[in-house]
């Protein structure tokens, strides 16, 4: 099938980079409010920011067609989203 989407790199002073989703990093980046203090807040604003983004994407692609549950999660997967997050988004139950 597709070949996986690159990712953006999030790197911190103070810890190992993060990759990410690109559109995960332009909303990170365009987002309003201060920085992230803490490494763990720099975490939960990209799992919710990704959150939304497969969200976005999901609905993105079943408006142009119909997916299984599977094409869909592997899809979100393959633009870089975490298998938890695209099983999450997709209604698949772990």
């Amino acid at each position: 099938m597709g070949a996986r989407k690159p990712l953006a790199r999030i790197e911190t002073a103070d810890s190992e980079p993060i990759f990410v989703p690109v559109c995960v990093a332009r909303r990170l980046d365009g987002a309003d409010g201060s920085e992230p203090g803490s490494r763990a807040e720099l975490l939960y604003e990209v799992r919710t920011l990704s959150d939304e983004c497969a969200w976005s994407k999901l609905v993105d692609l079943v408006s142009r067609r119909d997916y299984s549950q599977k094409e869909a999660a592997d899809r979100l997967v393959r633009e870089g989203f975490s298998r938890d997050c695209a099983g999450l988004r997709c209604g698949q139950r772990r």
